[in-house]
């Protein structure tokens, strides 16, 4: 069996998808860091303008030259850079962080991918019921099958059939318990091609500790075995 990687949002063709997520989210934060910019600055406008209409009637004494000022945008040139300083900004050094934060993860995305792609090691990413959803270059050159015909459970038909059966058990076990798959058995393929491999596979889990899916690997041991 080959290596089981899990259902984490790496595979193939969830690349492009990846990337432009991220993107387009950071376009709505700062869409919406403009936003409440306008609505603070027009706030204080109405603000102002309301004060300056009642201010002669709420205090009919009051001098004319702070009416004046409250009338000229006093309020404005108080309450904006402290509206400024106290909402605006953080806002968008938050969206700011989430930026950074966003970017690096693409980065080290894009290094995992390629590194799956490239390892000397069959990987492939199964879900909670066990079905591969991506496999690597590697794989498809130790099962002898291409990319869509060793996903789902494809790999089974290249799996010997004097180890078949006892691999799927061992499999379907680990995956039901949860627990780390740790089989050798044989490749063959159809003009009669036969690869010892080991197998090995883990589960992965998220952030609140639940299974999201099994990430695992193949190695080619046909050289070791028949030394």
């Amino acid at each position: 069996m080959v290596i089981l990687f899990s259902s984490m949002s790496i595979p193939h063709m969830e690349e492009d998808r990846q990337g432009a997520v991220p993107s387009r989210l950071h376009a709505r934060g700062r869409r919406f860091g403009v936003s409440v910019l306008l609505l603070v600055i027009a706030a204080i406008f109405l603000l102002n303008a309301l004060i300056a209409a009642l201010l002669p009637y709420l205090f009919p004494s009051l001098p004319e030259w702070a009416v004046i000022l409250v009338d000229g945008g006093l309020l404005i040139a108080i309450l904006f850079p402290v509206l400024y300083l106290a909402v605006f900004r953080p806002l968008m050094k938050q969206i700011g962080l989430r930026e950074r934060t966003a970017r690096k993860l693409r980065a080290s995305e894009a290094r995992f991918r390629a590194l799956v792609a490239h390892a000397p090691v069959g990987i492939f990413i199964a879900d909670l019921a066990g079905n591969t959803g991506y496999v690597n270059a590697r794989l498809c050159e130790l099962s002898g099958l291409g990319q869509q015909e060793a996903e789902g459970e494809g790999w089974l038909r290249r799996i010997h059939p004097e180890d078949r059966d006892r691999v799927v058990h061992e499999w379907r076990r680990a995956s039901a318990e949860q627990q780390e798959f740790n089989e050798r058995f044989r490749f063959q393929w159809p003009e009669g091609h036969i690869l010892w491999v080991v197998a090995r596979a883990i589960a992965l889990r998220d952030e609140t500790g639940q299974v999201t899916g099994y990430i695992g690997s193949i190695t080619d041991v046909t050289e070791c075995r028949l030394a």
